[in-house]
């Protein structure tokens, strides 16, 4: 039975006697012609939601569902199959329906300038289909174009035409599209605007920090009136009958005259749920319920690690616990969190009848590559989920952006889905090689034990390959140094002593097996390959750059040493330097190519390209630079004090290392600083520095 290629893995195989000798073809396609010679559809009387039967004998396949779904359920079973044993299928018996019957994805559009691609879509909605996965949420925060909002769109926004596009896709496949936005904080794209400044969540005391541009006044009713506006504009749009409007992480409640009288009265979470009862029952006359964010809820339950410390009214929490166990009909509790599972936030959600989808992301936003131990959090969650009866669980990605997107994390929607529909501990449960020999079968079409190898050595914090950096830059630091500086100095400088005493050469070893298991899975590439390996350039960027910087510098030195006694050595070592600099266009040329293919691709991310484009930009300032040293109008300054002059951002409050000799410095380099971010309210002699 462990021979057998599923994912998820079916509830019962049993195996019968021949073979069924011939071509299937595309089952779904079958599915969705009606049936073929070969390919049989049948209704099941007997069954219920998503259960089906899949009979294969020596004279084909007969699929016999409780739904529509479920017959389509059948045909992506039988696709692997056909899969693993082409034209020669071992006649068998298969009786599967799901454990939970939300089983959902989520693909962040909402955050770092992601943007919608309908090619890219129709390839992920059929991805998704083929690990049966029921429900697609797409994150948008405010990043999307309502039509009644017209002083909130941005031509990079997806807009009503995309999500219906989006929808008719998932159709197809009996997906559902949950739309998400953020409806109480992370409201920046919407507070940012003048014309919403005055329903911004401020007290009398407010200044004009950053934070007071994230949530909105839960009391004013210029609020209300917009999200009755919006409201009618979602439900125009999408038909899903759930509709997620964040409430995570709202920092500002009750602070303005008028929430702050609520607050008194109510309690914070007392004027929290004001506005989820407020904006539900909206839905609910739609014909939907709403979604939201488990964790400010857990201000309630006393026993939260995200609120620890934090103020939780205790007069105000039982009539406020009520009040939320009242509204378990109209709201679905999404339970989210980064690693692991918080059993005690599951259980006191449930405990008040909530529906509850259990969350966990694939940390997009914390690794450098895929890192294979996050599955351990995701199936702890599921368990304990399952266990207590959630109505599903959900794989969430986040923040699409240095070089990391969705179209990477399908080994995380895999596990997801083979979670909830079959259970943890089954022959193809993400910690066994079958699940692996499954997933290159039939997600990746490549070698699932390379994949494995490749995604552990790139990605486990604990790998040969991230050993050579700091366990505070092991992750999301390396992509940073690849797509988030636009200093070409910047990891050379950091490193330039980590890389001592041969480690350089025996990284350069490691970035080449890293390459080498990569050359294997590229034998079966497509447009989508360079995505999957994407880690394999963010190594080879850094090894080169580094290389190129170092041979350089030696160059530098060597100008530096004759300055003032060999002119014309000092002319053709500094020579020498700009063009070992030369070649750092090529490696960020490379980086350059990659960004642009991931923007037409899969569209993102906005911020990445701005930032190669000055990369390369100073590149070509640092080459000039240098070359303009020649003139020796000054002693040459060190690499590092370059990189603070000429790139970085400058932090005195009087002076830099030799900034005047920037601050006279040539039109195109000329710098200096004016203040270093320090209070000017200081006190004279409080401090050492004057203000």
């Amino acid at each position: 039975m462990n021979n057998y290629h599923f994912i998820p893995y079916p509830k019962k195989i049993t195996e019968k006697a021949g073979f069924f000798c011939g071509r299937i073809g595309d089952a779904i396609a079958s599915y969705m012609n009606g049936g073929s010679e070969t390919v049989r559809f049948a209704p099941n009387a007997s069954a219920a939601g998503d259960e089906y039967r899949l009979d294969i004998t020596e004279r084909g396949a007969l699929i016999a569902g409780a739904s529509e779904r479920a017959k389509l359920y059948g045909a992506i079973t039988l696709n692997q199959l056909v899969r693993q044993f082409g034209e020669k299928i071992p006649c068998v018996c298969i009786e599967d329906k799901p454990l939970v019957p939300v089983r959902m994805v989520q693909v962040c559009l909402g955050q770092v300038n992601a943007e919608f691609r309908r090619d890219w879509f129709k390839r992920f909605v059929r991805k998704m289909a083929e690990l049966k996965i029921t429900h697609i949420g797409l994150y948008f925060e405010w990043n999307f174009c309502f039509p009644s909002l017209p002083q909130l769109h941005n031509p990079h926004f997806p807009d009503k035409e995309d999500m219906l596009f989006a929808q008719a896709e998932a159709k197809k496949f009996h997906i559902e599209i949950v739309p998400e936005f953020a409806l109480m904080g992370h409201s920046k794209d919407l507070l940012g605007l003048e014309t919403y400044a005055d329903i911004r969540e401020c007290g009398e005391d407010c200044c004009e920090a950053e934070t007071y541009f994230d949530s909105l006044c839960l009391t004013n009713p210029k609020t209300r009136a917009l999200i009755e506006r919006l409201v009618n504009d979602i439900c125009d749009i999408f038909t899903c009958d759930i509709v997620h409007i964040g409430g995570d992480e709202v920092g500002h409640i009750g602070e303005c005259t008028e929430c702050k009288k609520r607050k008194n009265e109510v309690g914070t979470m007392g004027l929290y749920l004001d506005y989820i009862e407020f904006i539900s029952e909206l839905f609910a006359k739609k014909g939907k319920k709403t979604g939201v964010w488990g964790d400010m809820l857990l201000m309630l339950s006393g026993d939260s690690p995200f609120w620890q410390g934090r103020d939780c009214e205790p007069q105000f929490r039982t009539a406020a616990v009520e009040r939320l166990r009242a509204l378990k009909d109209r709201v679905v509790v999404f339970d989210w969190w980064y690693v692991g599972v918080n059993k005690a936030s599951i259980d006191f959600f449930r405990g008040l009848g909530l529906q509850v989808v259990a969350c966990t992301s694939t940390n997009g936003c914390y690794v450098s590559a895929v890192h294979l131990k996050q599955l351990q959090n995701a199936r702890n969650l599921s368990e304990y989920a399952i266990e207590k009866g959630c109505a599903g669980v959900m794989m969430c990605d986040w923040i699409n952006y240095l070089g990391d997107h969705a179209e990477q994390q399908y080994v995380f929607y895999a596990a997801e889905a083979c979670f909830g529909w079959s259970g943890v501990g089954t022959p193809c449960s993400p910690e066994t090689d079958g699940f692996y020999a499954a997933l290159g079968e039939n997600v990746y079409h490549a070698d699932g034990g390379v994949l494995r190898e490749f995604w552990e050595y790139a990605g486990n914090f604990d790998s040969e390959l991230l050993s050579f950096f700091s366990e505070k830059e092991r992750g999301l630091a390396l992509r940073k140094y690849v797509f988030h500086t636009d200093n070409p100095l910047a990891f050379y400088l950091r490193m330039k002593h980590c890389f001592a005493g041969g480690k350089l050469q025996k990284y350069e070893i490691a970035v080449k097996k890293l390459a080498a298991c990569a050359s294997a899975l590229r034998k079966t590439q497509d447009d989508y390959t360079d995505f999957l390996l994407s880690s394999v350039l963010i190594h080879e960027t850094l090894l080169k750059s580094f290389v190129a910087v170092e041979s350089a510098e030696k160059e530098y030195a060597s100008a530096a040493e004759k300055q003032y006694r060999d002119r014309e050595g000092f002319c053709e070592s500094l020579c020498a330097c700009t063009e070992k600099l030369k070649a750092l266009k090529e490696i960020y040329a490379d980086v350059a190519r990659y960004v642009e293919k991931e923007y037409r691709f899969l569209g993102n991310d906005g911020a990445t390209r701005v930032r190669i484009d000055a990369l390369q930009t100073n590149v070509e300032k640092l080459i000039e630079f240098v070359r303009d040293l020649k003139d020796g109008h000054r002693p040459l300054p060190s690499f590092q004090n370059i990189s603070e002059n000429l790139f970085a951002i400058q932090r005195c409050s009087e002076w830099n290392v030799r900034e005047i000799d920037w601050a006279y410095e040539k039109t195109p380099y000329a710098s200096y600083c004016v203040d270093n971010g320090a209070s000017w309210f200081c006190r004279p002699f409080d401090c050492m520095e004057n203000h």
